[in-house]
């Protein structure tokens, strides 16, 4: 991320690679629910993730078809 932005602060960027990790492992976990617990607002979560994303390609690549699949098996 460039100098000088807000997404660079630990506390902005730790929720939003928390939650990159979480939904790449296949957690269900609802961004609104995940934004409430950590008192962000969804707009400027939303600008750190985009931008965080980039150097976490696996959030992209995750396999979403499999992780819904899996997730209909345990219910």
């Amino acid at each position: 991320m460039r100098k000088g932005t807000k997404s660079r602060s630990p506390k902005k960027l730790a929720p939003v690679i928390i939650y990159m990790v979480f939904k790449a492992k296949g957690f269900d976990i609802k961004i609104a629910d995940f934004i409430e617990k950590i008192n962000s607002n969804k707009k400027e979560f939303t600008k750190i993730l985009k931008q965080a994303a980039i150097f976490y390609p696996t959030y992209f690549k995750r396999d979403r078809k499999t992780i819904i699949l899996k997730k209909k098996k345990i219910k």
